[in-house]
């Protein structure tokens, strides 16, 4: 059997996890609307992850470092004036039975509505699940990164091996995406530079006109709780650093900063890749293979299913 780059099922996994996204994301949605919490619900999935072990504002941190930590801050304490979660320490917050049931809930509706559909056959479903376990389980072992919090967080959803074996393949295959972005932040920490002036450089290097000044970017990231004068100060950071440079139309990377950013991509390819020798090379063919088969069939479910909507 011919062996297959790495990369390729990287990809072909990634996108077969998104094209599931059809199939649970209105039960899910519904479930987190009927818990009346909006976008505040997560942080109780986060905290569930490590219970009895509290959630420190530092490990948030630590597990998403993109983001302002002081709204993310800001919707622990109002969380903590629920019935959902306590606060435990100055920075430490611990969810609550109640928490911990709402959050279950949720991607319980997840599970269940994946758990309905028929994709391939399951002698395939139940192969791909076995070598995405396989997978899973040699990178939780693996020496790289040292701190696997992000895979660890994800791995709390996990619905168990007597779920359906589409819920058992987006588990694996939405550990192996958080394992991912841990690496991620494994490799560019070491350059000292907070997340939000790292993720300032990723929009340069992929040189996106739309997000090359201040303005631009708090409007794409709205989500982040930056404001324009935070990415502004950001560019003026990777200006100051050598890594940016102010043009006519905003800022661009600077071929320094490109060879930094460069690095930063290889050393999160290494650390991601470097347990997936945990799969014989037979192996990883098989993988993508028959994720490239499932993933053309969520394709075709998808149309169908928005056909049958109109």
């Amino acid at each position: 059997m011919t062996s297959v780059d790495v990369k390729q099922i990287w990809t072909t996994a990634i996108e077969t996890m998104q094209a599931f996204g059809p199939f649970y994301r209105d039960e899910m949605l519904k479930a987190i609307e009927d818990s009346g919490l909006e976008n505040r619900w997560f942080p109780l999935h986060l905290a569930r992850g490590i219970e009895p072990e509290p959630l420190s504002v530092k490990r948030y941190y630590a597990l998403g470092p993109y983001p302002n930590i002081e709204t993310r801050v800001a919707i622990l304490e109002e969380l903590a004036e629920t019935a959902y979660m306590d606060k435990v320490g100055e920075d430490a917050y611990r969810v609550t039975e109640p928490g911990k049931a709402l959050v279950e809930g949720i991607f319980e509706a997840a599970h269940i509505s994946l758990g309905k559909v028929s994709f391939l056959a399951d002698e395939e479903m139940a192969e791909i699940a076995a070598l995405l376990k396989k997978l899973v389980k040699a990178v939780e072992a693996g020496a790289e990164p040292p701190a696997k919090w992000p895979l660890e967080h994800s791995r709390a959803t996990d619905p168990g091996e007597g779920s359906s074996y589409a819920s058992q393949i987006d588990q694996y295959l939405t550990d192996l995406y958080f394992f991912r972005e841990g690496a991620h932040i494994a490799a560019w920490e070491p350059y000292g530079v907070a997340g939000y002036v790292w993720e300032t450089l990723t929009f340069l290097w992929n040189e996106e006109e739309e997000a090359n000044t201040g303005a631009a970017l708090a409007e794409r990231l709205q989500g982040r709780g930056y404001t324009e004068e935070d990415y502004a100060q950001a560019l003026e950071k990777l200006v100051e650093m050598g890594w940016a440079e102010a043009v006519k139309d905003g800022y661009q990377i600077t071929e320094q900063g490109r060879r930094i950013r460069d690095e930063g991509e290889a050393e999160t390819d290494r650390i991601c890749f470097s347990s997936w020798d945990g799969l014989s090379e037979a192996e990883q063919a098989k993988l993508y293979t028959l994720l490239t088969r499932l993933k053309a069939k969520l394709g075709e479910l998808t149309e169908e299913k928005e056909a049958q909507a109109v």
